[in-house]
């Protein structure tokens, strides 16, 4: 009993921290004006009970909807009564479920990476940062993590609730940001290169799902739950259907404006030299070499 108090004890530890430093004193920073932005659109999903996605702006409605149970538990059911609180709460939230689903990894990882890896996040600036800050890469990232925990875990030991909550976690990654294209399409890269080339990882699928059409079944099913998920949030609950086909028509508006417009017309370096060396006019040089080394 001792033992497992000692070994529970760490990881207690480790959450206690997080949360302190994501949650005092939510309301002591102005608000930005990305977060400003869509305060302004949780505040009409509040108070009309309406949500309407928007192709070109503002990016995805899990945000809104999710703000919808602190405003709800806290009787604000009018943008004017609705404080920092009240939103940031949300970001914090998904930055602790982040630390969380590490847990997912925990064959790969062991207890000592495990641990290490939730103390890296709880304490990154980056992470605490923006797990008080709302906007949707928390969630993002949070999504992006239910996705790979749940990847590995089906690996292990292939079952259809695995497959299914991947796609549960897909489906809140896309119905998040546009951007989750480009995420799930580097996991599905990631994920076909480190099971061919890990002999142990393809040998425990190949003999856990060994028909080749139950693999497809765990697919469908993984591809249903996304498009289930995203289709909800994306439809406003059904109420907006359009919605679904300008999730799709969005990719055409971010390409037009990634490729028509001169202020994304750089050369093949620039984002990498921005990332080994920078110095802004009149500021002090600093780079993410270590990142990009990790990398």
């Amino acid at each position: 009993m001792i033992r497992n108090l000692i070994r529970r004890r760490w990881p207690l530890a480790i959450l206690t921290l997080a949360l302190l430093l994501r949650l005092p004193e939510l309301d002591r920073r102005p608000m930005h004006t990305d977060e400003a932005v869509h305060a302004v659109k949780f505040g009409a999903l509040l108070e009309e009970g309406f949500y309407q996605y928007d192709p070109v702006e503002y990016h995805g409605p899990t945000l809104n909807y999710f703000t919808l149970i602190p405003a709800w538990l806290s009787g604000k059911c009018t943008f004017a009564s609705v404080d920092e609180f009240t939103l940031r709460i949300v970001p914090v939230f998904f930055g602790m479920l982040s630390i969380l689903l590490l847990a997912g990894l925990r064959q790969e990882l062991g207890r000592k990476g495990l641990l290490l890896a939730a103390l890296l996040l709880a304490l990154s600036p980056a992470m605490s940062f923006y797990s008080r800050y709302y906007i949707q890469e928390t969630l993002l990232v949070c999504f992006s993590a239910g996705v790979i925990a749940c990847g590995f875990r089906f690996l292990h030991r292939p079952a259809y609730r695995w497959s299914a909550l991947a796609g549960v976690f897909a489906g809140l990654l896309f119905a998040t940001k546009e951007t989750a294209v480009i995420i799930l399409g580097a996991m599905a890269v990631a994920g076909w290169i480190a099971i061919s080339r890990s002999g142990n990882v393809g040998t425990t699928l190949a003999a856990a799902v060994p028909a080749r059409r139950t693999l497809l079944s765990h697919l469908l099913l993984f591809c249903l739950a996304a498009l289930a998920i995203s289709g909800l949030f994306y439809s406003s609950f059904l109420s907006h259907p359009r919605g679904i086909i300008d999730a799709f028509r969005t990719f055409w508006v971010y390409i037009d404006r990634g490729t028509d417009h001169e202020w994304h017309i750089h050369p093949w370096y620039f984002y990498l030299q921005r990332m080994l060396f920078w110095r802004p006019a009149g500021g002090y040089p600093w780079n993410e070499g270590v990142i990009v080394g990790f990398a």
